[in-house]
């Protein structure tokens, strides 16, 4: 638990680089969410959905 100071010292004094791993964290997170649930979606023998009704 000595190493959360530390990252808090350097969140900080670098807030802009604290920023952009907190918003990059952030994009993997939903890049992984996405590509499980697609996953999931489409093992289960799910279909891609038919645009073919949408107005356009």
């Amino acid at each position: 638990m000595n190493d959360v100071p530390i990252m808090l010292q350097w969140f900080m004094t670098h807030p802009l680089s604290g920023a952009a791993v907190v918003f990059g964290g952030a994009m993997v997170a939903v890049t992984v969410y996405t590509y499980l649930h697609d996953y999931k979606m489409f093992a289960d023998g799910g279909q891609a959905p038919d645009k073919s009704d949408q107005v356009r």
